[in-house]
């Protein structure tokens, strides 16, 4: 893989005719070696040669580079018409609004558009995925598990597909507190993502969630033993995968109290996700972890600053728990004791209510 993407550099800096069957191939390559920004270079490149395959490879490495609006921009495009894969390419729209632009409404209403059509099996599986990130987005963890269980024992999804699915489980077990599940799920899921062009760099981000639901169920040595392998088999990874990787290490320094250490890996993911202008939840992620960290440390104003900087959308329900319990971090830092209770007492009363035991 590494030879063809060199080949491929060298080509689109040559005065070599171009060779769009290359460079779509050298994004593949690209992509499972954790380099999405060369990946969208030579879809970039293929795209100029008229490639048809071109659009759909440039959608995904977009996505990869969490550049949300970008992605939508092209998916709008393919999704659309009668086109083969245009169902396909419906559920990876979804999914991109769900999760780079915090819009699961609208990806709900693609969702139930697709199920109003005559699908394949394999398609309705590819839709019942997208649907499971939907409902665990918006705090409907049953579903959402169900969902994910449904579409991933099919067999059929592919590793994009299969790794959002994955995401889902992931979210709903930890917040539903079914633990005996996630050792496996989360070595299925990283096994799988490791050699795939689709879903490789997704692999930290999943990561990342399989560290909160191990905090949420305590299982604390499990967050830590994941998040060292994933940095042993991906030193130096580039870019945003980097960055990715950064708040997985430093969100497992958080879960067993090395905050020094925490708050390292933790700017630097936050200066991975400002210098990618990523449209993912990473950079709220760093700012929650960055703004419980100063408070456990009693540094108020650090703390106070990394909270403001947190934006969480509306509509991201599975947000709220723990941004009401870093807000309780930060209040009770600066001796608001009884407004932090307050906060987080609120915050439990809203999770019971949407059947989440754990973050109750």
């Amino acid at each position: 893989m590494r030879a063809t993407v060199r080949r491929a550099l060298l080509a689109l800096n040559s005065n070599l005719a171009p060779d769009p069957e290359l460079y779509l191939t050298a994004a593949r390559c690209a992509t499972a070696l954790l380099d999405p920004d060369a990946a969208d270079r030579f879809a970039a490149a293929a795209a100029e040669c008229g490639a048809p395959e071109a659009a759909p490879m440039r959608a995904m490495t977009l996505i990869l580079l969490g550049r949300g609006d970008d992605a939508e921009a092209v998916l709008r495009q393919i999704s659309t018409g009668t086109g083969p894969d245009s169902h396909h390419w419906a559920t990876l729209r979804a999914v991109n609004l769900t999760w780079m632009l915090a819009r699961p409404l609208d990806a709900a209403k693609i969702l139930e558009t697709l199920a109003a059509t005559t699908e394949s099996d394999s398609q309705r599986m590819e839709r019942v995925a997208g649907e499971a990130c939907v409902d665990a987005v918006l705090g409907r963890c049953a579903s959402a598990a169900e969902k994910a269980r449904v579409a991933l024992d099919a067999g059929t999804l592919p590793d994009f597909h299969a790794m959002m699915a994955s995401v889902a489980l992931m979210m709903a077990l930890g917040a539903l507190g079914t633990p005996d599940d996630i050792t496996g799920v989360a070595q299925e899921a990283i096994e799988r993502a490791t050699t795939s062009f689709e879903s490789s760099p997704m692999r930290f981000w999943f990561g990342a969630v399989h560290g909160r639901a191990c905090r949420l169920t305590g299982r604390i040595d499990e967050c830590v033993r994941t998040a060292a392998q994933l940095d042993i088999s991906s030193r130096d990874v580039p870019g945003l995968a980097y960055a990715n990787l950064a708040y997985l290490l430093g969100h497992a320094e958080l879960t067993r109290a090395a905050i020094t250490d925490a708050i390292k890996h933790l700017h630097e993911a936050l200066a991975g996700a400002e210098t990618h202008a990523v449209t993912t939840g990473l950079r709220a992620a760093s700012c929650f972890s960055l703004a419980e960290a100063h408070a456990k440390l009693g540094l108020i104003t650090e703390a106070r600053a990394a909270l403001a900087q947190a934006r969480v959308p509306d509509d991201y329900v599975f947000m709220q728990t723990n941004l009401a319990l870093v807000t309780g971090w930060v209040l009770a830092a600066g001796g608001a004791l009884t407004e932090a209770v307050g906060v987080v007492l609120d915050a439990a009363r809203a999770a019971a209510e949407r059947s989440q035991p754990t973050h109750e």
